[in-house]
Order: C-alpha cells, then sequence, then structure tokens
C-alpha cells in the first residue's frame, strides 16, 4: 500500500543527499543542538548588547593607599603640607611675643583709665574751688551787711550793700558762663520756662505770653540749670 511505503524511512532517506548517511551521525546531531543552548548570551557573558552598551557599571572603591596617594597629592595642591619643625618653634614664639604685647597693652590702657578718672576728678574739683573763690568776696560783704548796726545804719546803706553783693554774684557766675533767663513779656517756652499759673489775657496778641516772673532761670554752657517759674497770660 502507498501508506506503508510513504511510512518507510529508509525508503525516504536513502536517496537524499541532506539527510544522515548512518545512524552515528543522528545520534551527533542532538549535541551540537544542546551545545548551541547552552551558549551564554549577550547579558550573561558582560558583552555588549544590542545598543552596543555594557549593562555592567559596578565600579570597584580605591584602596586605602590609593586614598592616601590622592590626599597627599592635594595637600601639596593646596600648600597644605606640613611646616618643619623651625617653623613651628617660630610661630609658637611669635603667639608668646603678641600675647604679652596684648597683656601689657591692656594693663596700659587699665592704668590709662584710672589716670584719666583720677585727672577728671581734680579737674572738676580745681573749677569748683575756682568758682567758690569768685563767691568769697561776695560772701565777705554779705557778713558786712550783717554786721550793721540797726542802731546806727540807714536803710539806704543797708540797700546799697545787699545790692553790692548781688552784682558780685552775678558778675562771677556770668563769668564762670551762667546766662540768666528773665522771660517778663516773652512768649512761653517750655524749654526754659515752667508756668506756675495763667491770668486772661486782654488781646490775642497777648496770648500764651508771660505776664509775670516768680523765679529768674539759670542756664549753664548750655545746660539748663533751673527753668524760670513764670504766670502766663491766656487768651479766651
Amino acid at each position: 500500500m502507498r501508506g506503508e511505503e510513504a511510512a518507510d524511512p529508509s525508503a525516504d532517506t536513502r536517496g537524499s543527499p541532506a539527510g544522515p548517511s548512518s545512524a552515528a551521525e543522528m545520534a551527533e546531531q542532538p549535541a551540537v543542538e544542546d551545545r548551541e543552548d547552552e551558549a551564554p548570551s549577550g547579558e550573561e557573558s558582560g558583552e555588549p548588547d544590542r545598543s552596543g552598551t555594557s549593562t555592567d557599571t559596578t565600579v570597584a572603591p580605591p584602596s586605602e593607599q590609593e586614598l592616601r596617594e590622592i590626599l597627599a597629592e592635594l595637600d601639596e595642591e593646596l600648600g597644605l603640607e606640613e611646616p618643619p619643625e623651625e617653623e613651628l618653634t617660630s610661630l609658637r614664639e611669635e603667639l608668646e611675643s603678641t600675647r604679652d604685647r596684648h597683656l601689657r597693652l591692656a594693663a596700659d590702657f587699665d592704668n590709662y583709665r584710672r589716670r584719666a578718672d583720677r585727672q577728671r576728678r581734680e579737674s572738676w574739683i580745681l573749677a569748683q574751688a575756682e568758682f567758690l573763690g569768685q563767691l568769697l568776696d561776695a560772701l565777705d560783704d554779705l557778713q558786712r551787711v550783717g554786721d550793721y548796726d540797726p542802731a546806727t545804719s540807714t536803710v539806704e546803706a543797708l540797700h546799697e550793700g545787699v545790692a553790692l553783693v548781688e552784682r558780685k554774684i552775678f558778675k562771677a557766675i556770668t563769668e564762670m558762663g551762667a546766662e540768666v533767663v528773665d522771660p517778663a513779656g516773652e512768649v512761653f517756652d517750655p524749654a526754659v520756662m515752667e508756668a506756675m499759673a495763667t491770668v486772661p489775657a486782654e488781646s490775642e496778641d497777648d496770648d500764651d505770653k508771660v505776664s509775670e516772673v516768680f523765679q529768674k532761670g539759670y542756664v549753664f554752657k548750655g545746660q539748663l540749670v533751673r527753668p524760670a517759674r513764670v504766670i502766663v497770660r491766656q487768651y479766651e
């Protein structure tokens, strides 16, 4: 039958030049296929893939010796090499010298501060003594006025004596740099005046003007010693 003839392998392959010529060749063929299957792929063998780049990017860290060499090169480039012993000794001596100079300057400044404070106190005492010396003449005249005998002295003599003492005291304080604040008829100035009371003003022009001075004020070299105590007019 035709089916049995087609099923016979020897009839089909015997005359075909492409088929195996013997059973030994047929036995060797599967071994070749197994070796092809066991061949490593491009990814496992480290070979580049189809894109042409390798997927193995692991970089080994540098060793300790390599790190030391790198640090030594950086120190040499930056000039951080350790100075010699002579230079270290010189730097220590310079530091000690600077420290001693600083301590001497601090001591000198402290002595200067104390000396300046002492001189300031002495100057203040000398200024007070000078002012007192200028008042001594007026004090002597005031004592003479106090020694007047009421039985033999007149009112005119007593008044003249008091006026003399006043002129001497006023001269002394003005020579020292004092200024009198006597603002009668002036506009009220709260910087150098103190209002003790108010009185009605007769016209609007007299509003906020000094009507009367209770006590004169004094300014010493720009510093207010005592404000002038006054009465101020107020227009309603």
